[in-house]
């Protein structure tokens, strides 16, 4: 059986410290196997009675009684309590002050885990930027846009008016978004392709589709159709969606990039 240790490594620093326990009061959680976050030492402290503290991996074990040292649990590792009748103690909790000079702080394997987890979940400020637009495109495209022909109680010019005054300002909304998404994402073409559909809707889409708008709305009814420029405009907003869903889904399957 492993040899258990006897002592807090140096520099440790109590931070806290449970409620007094008994055998009828003690938690039904340490009576089982678990085992302190990252970092995190203690050490339990008897005032009366006998504890049984097991460990689990690599097994060992200590009676702990009011004259004996207080039992010491290393960071991560699994463990459980059993009171052997009449009991009372306490357990307090430490933390390293600090690493040692030129030293980086060391990981407990499910430590190491946890943080590289936690890096895999987290996309990057450009995918997060991308996931935004894409949810402002779909919102505003796809859904508000073609529900306002739905009303019954909408003019056909109103809702054209409307249209034609709700794309404008989305257009100058994500002409910013481009931009940002071109500086979040540096390096990526695929990050440039929202830019482009944005400069081929400003500069040749969205006038042409104004222009017949305008004309609809002071003729109180609708122009002449376009088709071939509505389903361009629609499928450049496809092309957009799909290049920010893309760059937002890549960003989160790879994570945050780390020096």
């Amino acid at each position: 059986m492993t040899v258990m240790r006897d002592a807090l490594p140096p520099g440790c620093e109590a931070y806290r410290r449970t409620l007094e326990f008994t055998e009828s009061t003690i938690p039904a959680g340490l009576l089982r196997s678990h085992r302190t976050a990252p970092g995190v030492w203690a050490l339990i402290h008897v005032l009366e009675g006998r504890l049984r503290y097991r460990v689990l991996d690599p097994p060992a074990e200590r009676v702990l009684g009011p004259s004996d040292a207080p039992g010491v649990i290393e960071p991560g590792v699994p463990h459980e309590v059993a009171p052997l009748g009449k009991v009372r103690f306490h357990v307090a909790f430490h933390r390293l002050a600090g690493p040692p000079a030129g030293k980086p702080p060391v990981l407990t394997r499910q430590g190491r885990r946890r943080k590289a987890m936690s890096r895999r979940a987290r996309p990057s400020a450009g995918g997060s930027l991308a996931l935004i637009w894409a949810g402002m495109v779909l919102g505003i495209s796809f859904l508000a846009t073609p529900a306002k022909f739905l009303a019954p109680s909408l003019p056909l010019p109103v809702a054209l008016d409307i249209g034609r005054r709700t794309f404008r300002v989305f257009g100058r909304v994500e002409t910013g978004l481009a931009a940002l998404l071109g500086l979040g994402a540096p390096g990526r073409p695929l990050a440039l392709a929202p830019g482009l559909v944005v400069l081929v809707q400003a500069l040749w889409l969205r006038p042409r589709l104004a222009a017949r708008t305008q004309l609809a709305v002071r003729a109180g009814a609708m122009a002449r159709p376009s088709p071939d420029l509505h389903l361009a405009y629609v499928g450049c907003e496809a092309i957009k969606l799909a290049a920010l869903l893309a760059l937002g889904l890549a960003a989160a399957r790879r994570g945050p990039r780390h020096g």
